[in-house]
């Protein structure tokens, strides 16, 4: 019999590919058995990609995902899924959330690691992926720039973006006929100019100037092909093997660009004493001493987390940061606002207009405002006012939230308990929790007709109604969106504008109802928000 060192080399060379396929099946199966171990309902995953295979090669969106799976095991309060490899306990019963979001937090202060520095310097330093007291200290820093005293300040910047934004509809509008555009292009020119002004002090106007090199720069965070979004997956689940090929995430041109943005811009206001109410300023100052302000209770429910204002000077700390985390948090800025408030924006626009009497009203309570300045500018206080505004807007969080779910790590030995059944799940350090926010928020148990859009669930008579921790579009706990309410004034301040001046209807285009593709890990309305821009009779 011929030995196996004597077979040709075609059949050496099978039998290694046989074997190294054998070993990489192993791999990428190697976790499959976790739920099954504990007897914990979960879904069959696909080798590799998990149970996102649908959302990595464009069948189905995240927010398809979410809610299907929530929908299908909620009654048995926590369920199995798997992030491509990684195992991650999803939590639905209320009581569990609050038990593990907010009185527990401490054993689940961080979200999941999966970026190191040698990945990606800027997304491992930000805020979102800082840990333990790295993450406190950071928070810190950054919460002064989200207190109300700063959003005021802020707010003239916001306008004037919201002002050129009119400006160019005017100029491209014709009074009898209006306007057709897809609205979520005008949001994102809109929100990344917000961002340029108020984070980095960069005067832009990305309606006119179309082709600017930070809008340009900018739209790289937000991947929007099949490549780009399964890049990003296979630097997620293969990150030793793209860090030795050199695939990253965001492309260094872009890290270039931005750090050396941010700072240049360090450095001349630093030579020249500028001061301007912004991001960067905040950070300049956090250079050599910070205040810590309190991070006080907070309504899981509907509002969001006290920062205790009384303190507006900053207070030495013992802590100081490089230039690469400053650099992160200005990233964290622009990539985790002008996509995600875009992309609500857009939404909310075409909710608006495709209900007639949801746009009456808003435009009643717009123009009982306008009254009311007698021709001064909106301010922040008259924002905070308008009532139905609000509504609209958390309507449209909750019918379409930029996050569908929000992510823990299991920091110590912890146990979980189902009360109904009397069956136990005892995590250990460095095992994945999430909270389904999108499954929460099209439950019929918590939302009567969750499909339709009804502003009315939030006013202030339904809305006491409403069960803590159904209701989740900034996250829960400490960890929730530190920018949430920057991102609703920007939202509030872009509308009232806008409708101020026009009206939004139906165009040749208009897609009614939505239909949703995916957006690499968000989704969007396929084939864009289209819809005619009208001025108003007034």
């Amino acid at each position: 019999m011929t030995s196996f060192g004597c077979c040709p080399l075609s059949m050496q060379l099978f039998a290694f590919g046989v074997i190294a396929l054998f070993l990489v099946y192993k791999w990428v199966t190697g976790t499959f058995d976790f739920f099954a171990k504990r007897n914990i309902s979960f879904e069959r995953p696909i080798p590799l990609f998990g149970n996102l295979g649908g959302i990595v090669f464009g069948k189905q969106t995240v927010l398809d995902v979410a809610r299907r799976l929530y929908t299908k095991y909620k009654s048995q309060k926590y369920y199995g899924t798997f992030n491509l490899r990684t195992p991650i306990l999803t939590i639905a019963d209320l009581g569990l959330i609050k038990q593990i979001g907010v009185k527990d937090f401490a054993s689940f202060p961080n979200h999941r690691s999966f970026i190191e520095p040698e990945d990606h310097v800027l997304l491992a330093t930000s805020l979102f992926f800082l840990k333990d007291q790295r993450w406190k200290d950071m928070r810190t820093t950054l919460s002064p720039a989200f207190t109300g005293n700063k959003l005021r300040q802020m707010l003239p910047l916001i306008s004037k973006c919201c002002l050129n934004g009119s400006d160019y509809l005017w100029e491209k509008t014709s009074r009898d006929d209006g306007m057709e555009l897809d609205i979520n292009d005008f949001f994102i020119r809109y929100t990344v100019d917000v961002m340029a002004s108020t984070a980095f002090g960069v005067e832009i106007n990305s309606l006119k100037n179309v082709d600017n090199d930070f809008y340009r720069i900018a739209r790289q965070i937000m991947p929007v092909s099949l490549w780009a979004t399964i890049r990003i997956f296979l630097c997620l689940s293969c990150r030793k093997l793209m860090r030795f090929l050199k695939v990253s995430i965001i492309d260094e041109s872009f890290l270039n660009y931005f750090k050396k943005l941010v700072l240049n811009t360090i450095s001349i206001r630093s030579q020249e004493g500028i001061v301007r109410h912004d991001m960067i300023n905040l950070l300049m100052q956090a250079q050599e001493e910070y205040t810590e302000p309190k991070i006080s209770g907070f309504d899981s429910n509907l509002e969001h987390p006290a920062v205790d204002e009384s303190k507006s000077d900053l207070n030495p700390v013992n802590s100081k940061w490089s230039d690469d985390e400053i650099v992160a948090q200005c990233f964290m800025f622009l990539a985790g606002g002008f996509g995600p408030t875009s992309s609500t924006m857009s939404f909310c626009a075409h909710e608006i207009m495709a209900h007639p009497d949801v746009q009456q009203k808003l435009l009643a309570e717009i123009d009982k405002t306008r009254e009311s300045l007698n021709g001064n500018p909106i301010t922040y206080g008259d924002l905070e006012k308008m009532k139905y505004l609000d509504m609209v807007i958390s309507e449209t969080l909750r019918k379409w939230p930029t996050n569908v779910t929000t992510e823990r790590v299991c920091s110590r030995n912890y146990q979980i308990e189902n009360v109904d059944t009397g069956d136990r799940v005892d995590l250990e350090p460095g095992q994945n929790v999430e909270i389904p926010i999108a499954g929460l928020h099209y439950d019929p148990e918590y939302w009567t007709d969750p499909e339709n859009f009804d502003p009315e669930r939030f006013n202030d008579e339904n809305k006491k109604d409403i069960k803590p921790f159904t209701y989740l579009p900034f996250g829960v706990g400490p960890r929730n969106c530190i920018g949430s309410r920057f991102a609703l004034i920007m939202m509030k301040a872009s509308l009232y504008h806008l409708l101020s001046e026009f009206t939004l209807q139906e165009s040749s285009k208009t897609q009614i109802p939505l239909t949703l593709v995916p957006l690499g890990i968000q989704y969007t309305s396929k084939g864009g928000f289209w819809m005619k821009i009208k001025p108003r009779n007034i």
